[in-house]
């Protein structure tokens, strides 16, 4: 696994006491987050070797992925998934995402990318599948 992915699961997994739904204005001097590679559309179902310690959605601050989250709330819930946000502009919008009431965390999304050979999200992975 690659360095920056053992780093980032470990501020998560020690975050996890912390409720990342209830306050975007603790995020405010991560923003904005800006993603170039990343972008909303459709996802082909794939697979990945990568160890997670728990599913992991990836999301942007925009029409799509609203929707998708609306759609997969209950399952996200269910399963315990953590969310990054790898597009968003300011708290306001983050507070909108949040608002769905899953874990998280708004950070630059290119190396998630090159992990899993992602260009577009909404996209969930979770046991070695990449879907959408």
């Amino acid at each position: 696994m690659n360095r920056w992915l053992v780093i980032f699961m470990v501020i998560v997994s020690s975050a996890a006491n912390a409720n990342p739904a209830s306050n975007a204005k603790a995020f405010a001097p991560m923003l904005p987050v800006k993603t170039p590679s990343l972008t909303p559309g459709k996802v082909a179902k794939g697979t990945f070797t990568t160890h997670l310690d728990k599913p992991l959605f990836i999301v942007g601050a925009d029409r799509r992925s609203h929707r998708w989250l609306a759609r997969h709330h209950a399952y996200l819930k269910s399963i315990n998934a953590m969310g990054i946000v790898v597009n968003v502009a300011n708290t306001g919008q983050l507070k909108r995402l949040m608002s769905y009431g899953l874990p998280l965390y708004p950070v630059q999304g290119r190396q998630w990318a090159d992990q899993f050979a992602l260009s577009h999200y909404p996209v969930l992975l979770e046991n070695g599948e990449i879907k959408q």
